[in-house]
């Protein structure tokens, strides 16, 4: 066979009777071997500038390129691994699936710790592993911030000694990670007067005593709600009264509210829709107001007469087919 090229060479030397059908077999002619030697330097120079590939290369000693290298040019499904001290696997590309690995040879082994790749999902990058903290991110030698999953298509983002700082669940819904925390609005920096820091809504039973005496109970089908913003609580309700216990006395008490008002920042008043209620004929308009100027959850309905003097309303104009409705927003505790 022709030694055309270096990697038809056989290891036998015995088999290496010609360079490129030069015959150099025992007792060649000696005016052969010139032109021989002439097309042997040729071979080894198309190894060199990268013509000739070799088919196996094994280096047993250090490795030094200067220049630009390139694996796999013909596109084979093929692997390319580098191993560490400690792992087989400390770098490995999947060549059938185009995709590099980290310290890990199978990307369906969520043991194993990373892979960057295209696969059959779309994924661009993934992190697998068996701990939440997954991705550490850190300025300088302050601590880090890692990103990490808890559970199926669930993010957290934690600090450093795992605590958790925001988390966003399976359903969209993002979770802080403690009490109190919040959202600077319309700032560039913490600043206290724009922090955002509580939500809350729900329901809430209002209780309708005297202030002396007696209390009303509520007629089950009541709607009574409320939803908080920061400080600012709104409640809304339409209860009809029930039966009265002990004998109707002093002005009407509204509490049960979901939350203490505020009363040394804010005065909180709202208009109060009455029905069925024995009102005498001075009575001109009936407010809700906050019972005092300190902290309580208890509100009274005072009213305006013709005169446009006020009053308190007293429980004695409720019966058990009164009806209260309003609505109004006052400032928290």
């Amino acid at each position: 066979m022709t030694k055309a090229n270096i990697t038809q060479y056989s290891s036998t030397p015995s088999s290496n009777a010609d360079i490129n059908d030069i015959n150099i077999a025992e007792n060649c002619p000696a005016s052969g071997l010139n032109n021989a030697i002439r097309e042997l330097m040729a071979h080894l120079k198309n190894v060199d500038t990268g013509s000739q590939a070799l088919t196996a290369l094994s280096v047993t000693g250090a490795l030094s390129a200067k220049g630009g290298a390139v694996f796999n040019e013909d596109s084979a499904d093929v692997d390319f691994r580098v191993e560490s001290n400690g792992d087989a696997n400390m770098l490995f590309i999947d060549g059938g699936n185009d995709r590099l690995l980290v310290r890990k040879s199978d990307p369906t082994n969520a043991d194993q710790a990373f892979h960057l790749g295209a696969g059959g999902d779309d994924h661009k990058m993934i992190l697998q592993g068996n701990s939440v903290q997954r991705l550490g991110l850190q300025n300088g030698t302050s601590s880090r911030v890692f990103l990490g999953a808890v559970a199926d298509n669930h993010f957290r983002l934690s600090k450093q000694d795992a605590s958790v700082l925001l988390d966003v669940n399976s359903s969209g819904n993002i979770i802080l990670g403690q009490s109190g925390g919040g959202i600077h609005l319309g700032v560039t920096s913490a600043t206290a007067s724009n922090l955002l820091d509580d939500y809350e809504e729900g329901t809430w039973t209002p209780t309708i005593t005297g202030s002396s005496s007696g209390s009303y109970s509520l007629d089950a089908g009541h709607k009574s709600t409320y939803i908080k913003v920061g400080n600012i609580c709104h409640v809304s309700t339409s209860v009809g009264l029930g039966t009265l216990s002990g004998s109707a006395s002093g002005y009407i008490q509204i509490g049960g509210f979901p939350f203490n008002y505020n009363g040394g920042v804010s005065q909180s008043t709202g208009a109060c829709f009455l029905s069925r209620a024995n009102l005498a004929s001075t009575h001109k308009q009936t407010h809700i107001m906050q019972a005092s100027s300190g902290t309580s959850n208890s509100f009274f309905l005072p009213f305006m007469r013709d005169n446009d003097t006020s009053g308190e309303s007293d429980l004695s104009i409720f019966s058990s087919s009164s009806n209260i409705t309003f609505s109004f927003s006052y400032q928290t505790v």
